[in-house]
Order: C-alpha cells, then structure tokens, then sequence
C-alpha cells in the first residue's frame, strides 16, 4: 500500500483528493479466513486438491498456483497512510457489504467466482479443468451454505478520501 501511495503522490496535486475503495476487515479481531472472501478462497483450494486427487491436476501444479491477497483492516490503513506522509486522511470507514440483506446463493456465488477466476485458473491449470473444478466447487458451496451464509456478513469493503499534502 506504501507504494501505491507514493505513485499516487507523484500525480496529484498538492490539496487533490483521491477517493479508494478496497476489500478489507471491519477491524483487527476478524481475520480473512472467517470471512466471506476468505472462505471463497479456501473452497476454492480445496476443490483444486481434490482434482490432484481424482488425478486430474498434479499437486505441483497446486502448490506453484499462488494467488496473494491481503484485506487490510481500517487500523492497518490509518497507521499504512500516517507513516507514508504523503497524504491526510479526510475520511475513512466500513462500508456494508453489498450482499448483507441478500440470501446466499449458490449459484450465484460460484458462476460470479468462476467469472473473476476463468483466465487467472485455465492460464495455470488448462481450460480443460473449469467444468470439473466449478462442478466440485458448487458442491462444496451447497455444502457449506449454513455457515457461508452467516460468516459472509463480516467482509467490509473500506472508502478512504485522501488528500495530497504539501511538499
């Protein structure tokens, strides 16, 4: 993040804004895993290792498949903007996530997954994997709804305004 605000200091203006939004956590006491994305993420693996088990990808393949994502909490993001310097924090807070008064749905969840994931998985794996691994996926949703359910109301998306400071 330290970087992303350094380029950004370069381009705007002194007393510019810049308004961000970005996944996150409401707050420090709830971790990515027992969130929503979390959760998404860790279905996601272990439908991949069980198509190693079915033969179908080798176990090298899941272990060089790496897909880095940090949710930073709004603590994080105030002390991440107060070392950087280059900016003042006008506002920042918790949105609601966008699917809170919706009912989880499974469908819907896996082909909006499969979406964001098509190209990153059949450029690692092969296109050949998507029908089996979204087919097991789905399952492992339908599986896990009572918990997915409650859990997915902790995802926070996070809004900042920023403003470029003085030099």
């Amino acid at each position: 993040m330290d970087l992303f605000l350094k380029a950004r200091a370069q381009e705007i203006v002194e007393g510019g804004l810049m308004v961000i939004q970005i996944p996150g956590l409401p707050s420090g006491e709830v971790i990515f895993s027992r969130t929503g994305a979390g959760m998404l993420h860790a279905l996601l693996g272990s439908s991949l290792m069980e198509l190693v088990n079915l033969g179908v990808v080798s176990e090298e393949s899941v272990d060089s498949f790496n897909l880095p994502q940090y949710h930073p909490s709004i603590e994080e993001l105030e002390m991440v903007i107060e070392m950087n310097n280059s900016f003042t924090l006008e506002k920042i807070g918790a949105l609601n996530h966008p699917m809170k008064n919706l009912p989880f749905d499974v469908e819907r969840t896996s082909l909006q997954v499969r979406a964001i994931m098509e190209s990153i998985l059949s450029d690692h794996f092969g296109e050949r994997i998507l029908d089996p691994l979204f087919e097991i996926y789905t399952k492992k949703l339908q599986e896990n709804y009572n918990l997915f359910d409650k859990e997915i109301r902790r995802d926070a998306d996070l809004f900042l305004v920023l403003k470029r400071k003085s030099n």
